[in-house]
């Protein structure tokens, strides 16, 4: 969002005077869930900037974020194709000056590198932004040495829901997953993306996924309170998805029938007898 502001500032001065840019920036973190490619910010920032704290509920709420976007390019004289390359010039210039200041603006939530490490179950990054961006992230914040042509890694998944449900559909199909008793989990902050999959996915895939809104990323409380009413989704926690990850259960949810807490952490961390 920070990038979007800056090329914002730069294309569109007029726009941005008087106004106080910390205000814009927090006005563009609230707006962050609709966001979908990253030129798509400094869009949002000359909205907001000209219309006010008040346009946060209006990009929220748009039903169709896209013509939005291509709607409010067209008034300002910009063209999406133009903006993008602009937008992607200026962030690469960005990383390329200063890459250890742009890996600390993208710091990790709190235990998730423990856990990925602790992680006794195969692991899959699944995300929009492209290769060049995510492959130092997943090598200086988690220490996962991959490169943009490995197996764990699906990047540049842009339209996001469409492409992210062929992502599921990959993993399934690969001999690893093979058994179909082998549950696989699917975890988002984009609770469009997960309904896109519940609506669109085959039965196979359906029975096979546990699908979950990430409740500590960019996703609102309505959005939160939407999911927990949703059939087929679950609102997992940071705690519980770390708890997941390490012991592929989570501990406040236990029925009875799965291992506890206890049982779990002797199966990641001792070898069973027999």
């Amino acid at each position: 969002m920070s990038a979007g502001l800056a090329v914002a500032r730069e294309r569109w001065p007029e726009s941005f005077a008087g106004v106080i840019e910390e205000d814009v920036l927090e006005s563009l973190n609230r707006a962050r869930p609709r966001l979908i490619s990253g030129f798509e910010s400094a869009v949002m920032a000359r909205f907001i900037a000209e219309e006010g704290s008040g346009a946060v509920e209006d990009i929220l709420s748009c039903a169709d974020w896209l013509g939005r976007v291509k709607e409010l390019l067209e008034g300002y004289g910009s063209s999406r194709d133009e903006l993008q390359g602009e937008f992607e010039r200026w962030r690469r210039e960005r990383i390329e000056s200063d890459e250890q200041g742009w890996l600390a603006m993208n710091p990790l939530y709190k235990d998730v590198r423990e856990a990925l490490e602790d992680c006794p179950s195969p692991t899959y990054f699944a995300s929009s932004k492209s290769g060049r961006r995510l492959i130092p992230l997943l090598r200086s914040l988690l220490g996962i040495d991959v490169g943009e042509e490995s197996p764990r890694v699906f990047h540049t998944l842009i339209p996001p829901n469409e492409l992210k449900l062929e992502t599921l559909e990959r993993v399934m199909a690969r001999p690893i997953a093979s058994n179909g008793r082998t549950q696989l989990h699917f975890v988002d902050d984009r609770l469009e993306t997960l309904e896109y999959v519940l609506e669109n996915a085959g039965d196979d895939l359906l029975g096979r996924y546990e699908l979950y809104l990430a409740s500590w990323g960019y996703c609102t409380e309505e959005e939160i309170r939407r999911a927990r009413r949703t059939k087929g989704l679950r609102v997992i926690e940071l705690e519980e998805f770390c708890e997941l990850l390490r012991f592929g259960i989570i501990m406040g949810v236990n029925d009875g029938c799965q291992d506890t807490e206890d049982e779990a952490r002797d199966g990641v961390y001792k070898p069973r007898s027999g």
